[in-house]
């Protein structure tokens, strides 16, 4: 399905180069990495895959100072700038934004989901963008994937049934990347 991340060294120098400076700041990247869970590595390095191709949105990588958290297809993120992210996720014409409900109930600033690659419709794995409604951490971003895109209230019932309950294989961080190979986002 795809190689599994088991440990820091099956990153390639690249990866190793990118990913570090995010880990954190006052313990070794390569210990702190190795501590968290399978699901979580993966998707780490599934995320920078989208978050630097031009095939997504370009270079968002570049604004992350640091990772918060880091789950399953999802991570927070302490950012450089919302506000730089946001317009650039827009101009690249593949997001739309979430209307206010979707807001009011993530309780968020704003919302953006990835609906398109190459100008053509996705269905799964798309990235969604968005900056939670949390005063006390301004800079804190989450980036997800969307296992199924919620694109218009036609799509919300399969996508809220996906977060109601979740398929574990559908959202297998490794079943995502094989949508990103296909899509040439992630290399092979």
């Amino acid at each position: 399905m795809g190689r599994e991340i088991l440990s820091w060294d099956n990153l390639t120098p690249t990866e190793q180069t990118m990913i570090a400076p995010i880990l954190t700041k006052d313990v070794d990247a390569t210990a702190f990495f190795n501590s968290m869970p399978q699901t979580a590595r993966d998707s780490i390095i599934n995320i920078y895959y989208l978050s630097i191709s031009d095939k997504v949105a370009g270079n968002l990588w570049q604004y992350i100072k640091s990772l918060c958290w880091a789950g399953p297809n999802q991570i927070g993120v302490y950012v450089e700038n919302t506000l730089e992210i946001y317009k650039l996720l827009l101009k690249s014409k593949n997001f739309l934004q979430d209307d206010w409900l979707t807001c009011l109930i993530k309780n968020c600033h704003w919302s953006l989901r990835q609906t398109q690659v190459n100008n053509k419709d996705i269905v799964e794995y798309g990235m969604q963008v968005y900056y939670p409604n949390d005063p006390k951490q301004p800079q804190l971003l989450v980036i997800d994937i969307d296992t199924i895109v919620f694109s218009s209230w036609i799509s919300w019932p399969r996508h809220a049934l996906d977060i109601l309950i979740p398929d574990p294989d559908l959202n297998n961080p490794l079943r995502a990347r094989q949508a990103l190979i296909a899509r040439g986002i992630f290399p092979k």
